[in-house]
């Protein structure tokens, strides 16, 4: 049990400088419910992107929104999120963050058994989940709910939900993102846990109430191949 834990620790920390650079299609589904009660649920948008992950930063090219292709992120509505790739894990776990573990139980994720943690963060020892809005930004505190495999310690699920530390006047109040985990066995036989995906729920000050929905599919290794070729000889 303790080594599972241990085992997700060392990946996490790990993740941001050995993940390989790679691509992913994503598909996003945005919704707004004033009632907050799931029965007066509006689509607002699709949104379809090619995400990469290079050299440890996110990037979001060929940008659809509904279906016509957008190069002005300012057009998306209500939140958005970045960090699925390796930001959310050093939430959990890097040290600065001085987050406490807790054993809750056994459970299953996708079919897989599982060992699940509780851990808490305070919010003046939160480094790494940040969130904006506009010029404003703010870092909560939060409580976390963490699945790694008994098998091997492998990351499974992972929830973050803001405890306490938002200002009163910050227009987001609070937010619970829930990211699913997968191995993603690349075509050159090179593999990795990467998301899979991550639903978002974000409460506002106004009382908006938005709901997102991620999927990463078709994942695979980022390459840039180049040749260098002589100079060929004068033709006679």
């Amino acid at each position: 049990m303790s080594n599972a834990l241990k085992n997700a620790c060392m990946f996490s920390l790990s993740a941001i400088k050995v993940m390989p650079d790679f691509t992913c299609e994503m598909d996003v589904e945005k919704y707004e419910d004033v009632t907050n009660n799931y029965r007066s649920t509006q689509p607002m948008q699709k949104i379809r992107a090619h995400a990469r992950y290079v050299n440890g930063i996110d990037y979001y090219d060929n940008l659809q929104i509904n279906g016509r292709p957008s190069n002005n992120g300012a057009l998306i509505e209500g939140t958005w999120s970045f960090g699925e790739f390796g930001a959310k894990l050093l939430a959990a776990f890097n040290p600065k963050n001085h987050p406490v573990f807790k054993y809750t139980g056994k459970g299953k994720v996708n079919g897989i058994e599982a060992y699940e943690y509780e851990f808490h963060v305070q919010h003046e020892n939160n480094k790494f989940w940040r969130w904006k809005w506009g010029k404003k930004s703010t870092l909560p505190g939060y409580d976390g709910h963490l699945w790694v495999a008994r098998r091997d310690g492998a990351i499974l699920r992972l929830r973050l939900g803001s405890a306490g530390g938002v200002p009163e006047d910050f227009p987001i109040q609070t937010v619970e993102s829930v990211t699913d985990y997968t191995f993603v066995d690349f075509k050159d036989r090179s593999g990795f846990i990467l998301p899979s995906k991550s639903q978002i729920q974000t409460r506002m000050l106004d009382h908006r109430f938005y709901r997102t929905r991620i999927n990463f599919e078709h994942c695979q290794r980022f390459r840039v191949d180049s040749r260098i070729v002589a100079d060929a000889p004068p033709q006679p």
